[in-house]
């Protein structure tokens, strides 16, 4: 017999140390604050009583709001631009509904409570331990850490006894090899094993177990090179659960079959062990099949990577019942953390931890998975408690049970709940609201929707370049907790290129578990459109019906606008209608009949898509002179007739204004005799004399 690990590295650190170090990564330096587990099962109120959040319009006034409701200001919190305020405590969700009615508000909502999940402060957890992570420890550990009434026995190479991370908790042991009680570990292994199985948990040192409470009966059944027999095994079987264990893990495997270790384990079963063993790691070896993991009734267990795929060294068959993270380097150089399974380590290598993988390092997380379902639900038979755990785990590969990997790799979240006869946490829910799909976004551009879940321990908005991106970055800092339907980040736009992004909300539970909202894809365009005045130009001046010429050019242009101002710095602004709205030229007319004398700014503005404004100026003098009065005297005489007959001749120029007064021909009999064809001639002549002679029928202006 053989102990079932592919590859380990050991690290070395002193037998105190609380950290390990990987190769290529930094020690873990300073004091750890100690803090106990907190639960995410509370009961009482989810918010503070008598108190809200209030984000108000830009503009707004807050005493003014605030009064009309009866609210009294707390606190003011600028990076977010939200009010604490308080209000009468039973009236939080109405007083909540009533601001949302108030198009000042831009919303209200409870100041809630946040709990910190179970999380250990076990300094290597975070870096190193994404295997706990990923079958949802974190949130099982909310529920239970374990019992010290559940004993594991780990018939391996025996276990560092006094090793810190597994102190007060490993049993008097047998060394079924010497028929002693001597079980120092001298190879290692066991203790690493133990470690993934059943390490202290938030004691501020090393590593976090599967379950934090329950002992560990050393049962040395292999020697210091890692070798054993079948008679050891089963000496070591038989021993174990005479003296009381209920979970049995055996890490450890042979391609032969025997009677003896079989009947062992049989008896083992009739006297109601659960027995865990490594499915061993030969696949790319031939596959053989490996025992006891093949022998009736033993749970085998197989090795999953970190992207929930079956190891490549991990052995394939009908006796794969279940799997479990296992680690899958490429090489003993690989430097990767997620490749591996930190645990503890004998401490007489001058190492406390070490890195392995293998099935070795899955099967005792089913074990120690185990122990937790009894500690929640002692009453559970053995075939009860598997039937917890293949129900509640994750269908990997064909639909259904197979020979990769078997019912599934295990849920330690689900399995525990499930056990303890609660409700499953909450798959994440994630959505991104605001902007919409295919929206023209500018500047800092707020994202809005909704990030949901039982445990939500991190968010991420992110975004990426194109409709389909190959790389996304995050916008932002990291959040944290339930966000509905809220604010889940500001995106400067403004430092990114214009063209084509997708946008989404990514989130991490305390299970372990991730999720991806839908893709939102945006055109970011911070370029205003380009404007200018085509005519008039700075200076003209202008009379009667003005045409007024202007260029507006933008790929997203959405609406152009023409309008003047009174005087050389107006306030106010009168717009100039219709305008075509076009990218490219646009024309208007501008009536100044009726406008008095004086100098006038005109205003074109062009607005794209994403709210860019684009604008130009031009300063202009309307003068308009009494019709007939060519020469703009003030009187109509015999010499504005003549001005007006040499500009029908051509011999005479005439200003925009003089023409103006000049064209006071009717176009035709139907304009009721109103003046202006839009040329000068000697018609316009004839009239202006006739004028000037008191001889005309006095019908026009």
């Amino acid at each position: 017999m053989k102990p079932s690990t592919l590859l380990l590295v050991v690290i070395c650190l002193s037998a105190a140390a609380t950290a390990a170090v990987p190769a290529g990564a930094a020690p873990i330096m300073g004091d750890v604050p100690t803090m106990m587990p907190g639960s995410g099962l509370h009961d009482g109120p989810s918010f503070v009583p008598g108190r809200l959040l209030v984000r108000l319009v830009r503009g707004a006034d807050p005493a003014a709001i605030f009064a009309e409701f009866g609210l009294q200001r707390v606190d003011y919190l600028a990076d977010v631009d939200t009010w604490i305020v308080s209000c009468p405590q039973g009236e939080e969700m109405a007083t909540k509904a009533a601001l949302e009615r108030d198009i000042r508000v831009r919303y209200a909502e409870p100041d809630h409570y946040v709990y910190a999940f179970s999380i250990p402060n076990d300094p290597l957890f975070q870096p190193y331990q994404w295997n706990m992570r990923k079958v949802g420890a974190p949130d099982a550990w909310s529920v239970t850490t374990g019992s010290s009434d559940v004993i594991i026995a780990v018939l391996d190479t025996g276990v560092d006894a006094g090793h810190p991370d597994l102190g007060g908790k490993v049993l008097a042991g047998y060394n079924a090899i010497t028929g002693t009680n001597d079980a120092t570990d001298g190879y290692g292994h066991g203790t690493h094993v133990s470690g993934i199985a059943a390490a202290v948990g938030n004691n501020g040192i090393g590593v976090a177990g599967t379950n934090w409470q329950a002992k560990i009966m050393p049962i040395k059944v292999l020697d210091s090179s890692g070798e054993g027999t079948d008679s050891t095994i089963s000496r070591g079987v038989g021993w174990a659960v005479d003296h009381g264990a209920r979970v049995l893990n055996l890490s450890l495997g042979s391609p032969s079959y025997s009677n003896t270790v079989n009947s062992a384990i049989q008896r083992a079963r009739s006297k109601g062990a659960l027995i865990f063993c490594a499915a061993g790691n030969d696949y790319l070896n031939g596959n053989p099949i490996e025992y006891p993991a093949a022998y009736t009734g033993v749970v085998g267990v197989g090795a999953t990577d970190d992207n929930d795929k079956r190891a490549a060294y991990s052995a394939v068959g009908s006796f794969v019942i279940l799997t479990a993270p296992g680690g899958n380097p490429a090489s003993a150089d690989d430097a990767t953390a997620t490749h591996w399974i930190m645990s503890t380590w004998r401490r007489a290598d001058g190492a406390s931890y070490a890195r392995a993988a293998g099935t070795s390092q899955a099967s005792p997380m089913a074990a120690g998975l185990a122990a937790l379902i009894w500690a929640v639900n002692p009453s559970l038979s053995p075939s009860q408690v598997l039937d917890v755990i293949t129900q509640t785990a994750v269908d990997l590969g064909k639909p259904g049970r197979d020979n990769e990997y078997g019912y599934g790799r295990i849920d330690i979240s689900a399995a525990v709940r499930k056990a303890a006869g609660l409700a499953p946490p909450k798959e994440l829910t994630l959505s991104i609201t605001a902007p919409p799909p295919s929206s023209y976004v500018a500047g800092p551009t707020q994202i809005t929707g909704t990030v949901d879940g039982d445990s939500v321990a991190s968010y991420h908005v992110q975004f990426g370049i194109g409709a389909q991106p190959a790389a996304w970055y995050d916008i932002g800092p990291q959040g944290s907790g339930v966000v509905r339907e809220g604010v889940l980040g500001e995106w400067a736009t403004q430092n990114v290129p214009d063209g084509v992004y997708s946008i989404r909300v990514t989130a991490t539970d305390a299970t372990g578990n991730s999720g991806a909202s839908p893709v939102v894809t945006v055109v970011v365009d911070n370029t205003p459109p380009s404007v200018a005045f085509l005519s008039p130009l700075d200076g003209d001046t202008l009379a009667g019906q003005a045409q007024v010429s202007f260029s507006a050019n933008d790929a997203n242009l959405q609406a152009v606008q023409l309008q003047y101002g009174v005087g050389d710095s107006p306030t106010t602004w009168t717009s100039i209608q219709p305008v075509s709205g076009a990218s490219g030229s646009n024309v208007a007319t501008w009536s100044t009949s009726g406008l008095p004398n004086g100098t006038y700014v005109l205003r074109a503005l062009a607005t794209d898509r994403a709210g860019n404004v684009g604008a130009a100026w031009v300063t202009v003098d309307v003068h308009n002179q009494l019709p007939g009065d060519v020469n703009d005297d003030g009187a109509v005489t015999i010499a504005d007739a003549v001005l007006a007959l040499q500009a029908a001749l051509g011999i005479r120029e005439l200003d925009r204004p003089a023409m103006v007064a000049a064209d006071v021909a009717p176009a035709s009999t139907a304009s009721g005799g109103q003046a202006g064809d839009g040329a000068v001639t000697v018609a316009d002549a004839i009239r202006i004399l006739r004028r000037a002679l008191a001889l005309d029928d006095g019908t026009w202006p």
